[in-house]
């Protein structure tokens, strides 16, 4: 008898003291080194698409040199690109590779803190460094995967470049204006731009939609010029201390203007 009672005082004991363990799980059961989107701040996700956005000196070297100026015939027969439109694959991924790693973090960094007013400026710096890098991309490629891309679908359409352009002219001047230039700096030197100047981060998207009017202008003079006109208006750059740079290591290299891609 006293064995079976020791028994059931061991099951009932054990029993209790699994209960008590259990508002435990949920972090026994979440990995610190694997964070959700919205458990972090977004400024280091907004660090990493910078980052991500430019080439580094050899992939410049295949995406610039050995690509685009091969396609445009700049450079043939030279020893070192490829003449006759016989492109390496490895240039074509490189772009495609850096644009889409950058585009499946920035809609991630953007979905998850575009209801949060503490962090509007950097979803809205994400949203115009996003229309940077996959404009780079729609002038090198032509039609690519954009406004399905990076969305939890499987097989996302190609859209027009026409469509990307037109798209992307409603977003940067819709992140323009919500961009503050009065709340608080809480970005600093996560953003490797501007260190989280709103107000410089207006210029450089107004100037981008100004370069983009510009590219069209041939094709749709109206829409250039209604564009063109609207991005000036609300400020575009005016000297070299507006210009965008990233600074990425101490030698040649260390700075880079982030506007000279094709």
């Amino acid at each position: 008898m006293n064995k079976l009672l020791k028994s059931i005082l061991s099951v009932v004991g054990m029993s209790l003291a699994l209960m008590g363990c259990t508002g435990d799980f949920d972090d026994m059961n979440t990995d610190p080194n694997n964070p959700t989107p919205g458990s972090v701040d977004p400024k280091f996700q907004l660090i990493y698409i910078q980052a991500r956005g430019i080439p580094y000196a050899n992939q410049w070297q295949q995406i610039d040199q050995l690509m685009i100026s091969t396609m445009c015939e700049y450079s043939a027969n030279d020893g070192l690109s490829a003449s006759d439109y016989n492109i390496d694959s490895r240039y074509v991924d490189d772009i495609w590779n850096m644009s889409y790693t950058l585009l499946t973090n920035a809609n991630s960094l953007i979905r998850a803190n575009e209801s949060n007013p503490i962090h509007n400026n950097a979803v809205q710096m994400a949203r115009i460094w996003k229309a940077y890098v996959m404009l780079r991309l729609t002038n090198c490629i032509g039609d690519i995967p954009y406004s399905e891309a990076a969305n939890n679908i499987d097989q996302p359409k190609y859209d027009t470049q026409k469509d990307i352009y037109y798209t992307i002219f409603g977003e940067l001047t819709d992140a323009v204006n919500k961009l503050d230039a009065a709340a608080t700096n809480n970005i600093g030197t996560f953003d490797l731009i501007y260190g989280g100047d709103a107000a410089k981060w207006k210029k450089f998207a107004n100037s981008i939609r100004l370069r983009m009017a510009v590219r069209i202008s041939n094709v749709d003079a109206g829409k250039a010029k209604t564009e063109a006109q609207a991005a000036i208006a609300a400020g575009v750059f005016e000297s070299d201390a507006d210009a965008a740079f990233m600074t990425q290591g101490e030698d040649k290299f260390s700075q880079n203007p982030i506007y000279y891609h094709k």
